[in-house]
């Protein structure tokens, strides 16, 4: 590294622990080449997230939602769809939806290719 001259260290790895109603936790590893945005709360994910997307709206495939959210949830947010079109009103079924278990995502990202997913 020269003086003087800017440089920005990058990101390696990014590890969330999330825990459950009895105390559990997990950890769950993001790869940073992969995401360039997370959202945790209401406020971060409806807002923020479900802004962009109501200005840049994207598609996700049936597939790509079962593999970011897992069938039960792709199935009460798409119904009998094959596509996605993601918008703030998606983004906020997406997190809203529950799986068998009744668990809703913790933790939502933006990825480079602008799909929602975790």
């Amino acid at each position: 590294m020269a003086a003087g001259k800017p440089f920005r260290p990058s990101v390696k790895r990014i590890t969330v622990e999330v825990e459950y109603p009895d105390g559990t936790t997990k950890t769950i590893e993001v790869d940073p080449s992969q995401c360039t945005a997370m959202f945790w709360d209401d406020a971060s994910v409806l807002d923020i997230l479900g802004g962009f997307y109501d200005r840049r709206p994207s598609k996700m495939t049936r597939a790509e939602c079962e593999q970011h959210f897992g069938p039960d949830r792709a199935a009460a947010v798409l119904g009998p769809a094959q596509d996605l079109k993601i918008d703030r009103a998606a983004v906020e079924r997406l997190w809203n939806a529950t799986d068998a278990n009744g668990e809703q995502v913790a933790v939502m990202f933006k990825q480079h290719k602008c799909i929602p997913g975790a």
